[in-house]
């Protein structure tokens, strides 16, 4: 049986997200839905582009603030100010 080897499409990937969402990471069911691709594509395009970039984009959510929580921040240093206010 051959084997495609040519480069991942927009449609593959969104299929192959989707198939781990919903078969988590059991790569040989996914494989199942992908007759041109091996477990050893389908495995490692999934760790070395999906996963990496998921991975990376919530590394940078969580090391910049989004502008509604920089917006909770402000009223909870407010609303401490208007606190100590009062027992001054």
């Amino acid at each position: 049986m051959t084997r495609l080897v040519s480069r991942w499409t927009q449609e593959e990937t969104k299929m192959l997200n989707s198939l781990v969402t919903r078969f988590k990471k059991n790569f040989r069911r996914v494989a199942d839905h992908f007759p041109g691709r091996t477990y050893s594509q389908i495995r490692s395009h999934f760790y070395n582009q999906i996963y990496r970039s998921e991975r990376g984009s919530f590394k940078d959510s969580r090391s910049h603030p989004t502008p509604v929580q920089q917006q909770e921040a402000q009223q909870q240093e407010v609303s401490f100010y208007y606190f100590t206010e009062l027992f001054e």
